[in-house]
């Protein structure tokens, strides 16, 4: 079997939870990163017209979801009882919600809705957010959403979590996570999972 291959932009946003997971799973993948100025042009031939998409053995598989679900399965981060598949799948529901909102940020173009936007997710929306994870993983025992074993869902949700807290995006502050304890050690011991620890050593800078 070739690599697999991912295309993706090169920043993180819907990206970097398959980038961590493929790096978890063990397998032999590829990470392409686009350019943004090479988008027009790769755009029309991508199913959905969308990124990110994986390519494995000639089959494209769209959508950043179902990607994720296909690599968990094959990677071992994926549930196979079904009721802690769904927690799974519930933490990773609750990482498009608040992506979904991010999104309006970035492609809000007034200024001041933008700013009264960031403050809303800031100071409402992020602590219900991470109240509510908080909440879950307490139910599940504190370690993880899904059992006692790393899945897809904590992948999602550490991802996330990284890239609000890393200083790409503005307004959020470095003391995110300070009322969150069990999620902020899900962050550090996801984080601290050897091959994901060599993926962030290799992985490019920009």
């Amino acid at each position: 079997m070739a690599p697999m291959k991912l295309t993706y932009f090169e920043f993180a946003a819907l990206g970097e939870p398959l980038r961590l997971a493929l790096a978890q799973s063990g397998v032999e993948w590829i990470d392409n990163r686009v350019p943004s100025e090479q988008w027009p042009t790769l755009k029309p031939t991508l199913p959905y017209q969308q990124m990110p998409v994986l390519e494995v053995d000639g089959a494209v598989i769209p959508q950043s979801l179902a990607i994720l679900r296909y690599v968990g399965k094959i990677g071992n981060l994926y549930p196979t009882d079904p009721i802690q598949a769904a927690f799974a799948d519930s933490a990773t529901d609750a990482v498009s919600d608040i992506q979904g909102y991010m999104r309006g940020i970035i492609f809000e173009k007034d200024a001041d809705k933008k700013a009264q936007l960031r403050k809303d997710l800031v100071e409402t929306l992020l602590p219900t957010w991470l109240a509510n994870l908080e909440k879950a993983l307490k139910l599940a025992g504190g370690e993880y959403f899904a059992g006692d074993k790393l899945s897809i869902g904590d992948i999602a949700v550490v991802a996330r979590l990284n890239w609000l807290t890393d200083g790409t995006f503005e307004g959020v502050p470095s003391t995110l996570l300070d009322e969150s304890p069990l999620v902020s050690s899900l962050v550090q011991r996801v984080m601290a999972e050897p091959r994901i620890v060599a993926y962030m050593e290799e992985r490019p800078k920009k």
